[in-house]
């Protein structure tokens, strides 16, 4: 599938797509069927026609990852009004046993935000703003948990002065369930991870909240051998 070969090489978990192009799932939708169609008529001669249309979906898929993970302008100046910032927290875990957990500061355009004289610290360490292994386009702040830790204190400074802290932790977040890697092949697939959501309220930030969720391993005992 021509989409999922796009996101695969972008290094987009294919399961999140769309929340990641909601806005524009259906129109890709219809564009590939078109592309499907054409890639038909191509065939029939219409050699020409076919190729704009092609070239055209192409552009469209480009100039959405080109905006999707562009700079805002927020990162030009301190935030005084926190609630333009829209703040979310995620945990992953592959099979592979590589865990990240990621703090998103976007504006409402979806562009992230480079906080000027403030960041982001998990557990006292301050996180890098760079792309992430896991969870779309787009720079974000990213902590690598130790191997035992699944207990997390984040504290977002959203200017010089000013922050907000919270704690990603029981019963929001389970901790994870294993630290092996996962090597039987007919082991390693979506279903064999425990995933969930929550929101936290009463936050400074958009709509006064910070939406996290998780995807991590399952232990091996609890997996389905197929």
């Amino acid at each position: 599938m021509i989409l999922k070969s796009i996101f695969t090489e972008l290094r987009i978990d294919w399961s999140l797509r769309k929340s990641i192009l909601k806005p524009y799932y259906t129109a890709l939708h219809h564009i590939h069927n078109k592309y499907v169609m054409l890639n038909w008529t191509k065939q029939k001669g219409n050699r020409r026609t076919s190729d704009r249309i092609i070239n055209v979906f192409i552009s469209m898929i480009l100039l959405m990852g080109i905006s999707s993970c562009s700079e805002s302008p927020l990162s030009d100046v301190e935030i005084y009004n926190p609630s333009s910032l829209y703040v979310s927290a995620h945990i992953y875990q592959d099979f592979d046993n590589n865990k990240e957990l990621i703090i998103k500061v976007n504006d409402k355009n979806g562009n992230y935000v480079d906080l000027l004289n403030g960041g982001v610290s998990v557990n006292g360490r301050d996180c890098d703003l760079k792309h992430a292994s896991f969870g779309g386009l787009g720079k974000t702040y990213v902590y690598y948990p130790n191997y035992y830790v699944d207990e997390f204190k984040v504290e977002i400074w959203y200017n010089s002065h000013d922050s907000y802290t919270f704690y990603i932790e029981a019963p929001y977040f389970p901790g994870f369930m294993t630290n092996k890697r996962m090597t039987h092949v007919d082991l390693r697939h979506s279903g064999n991870k425990f995933t969930g959501q929550n929101t936290y309220t009463g936050t400074p930030f958009h709509n006064r909240e910070i939406d996290f969720n998780f995807d991590i391993m399952k232990e091996e005992s609890q997996m389905r051998m197929k």
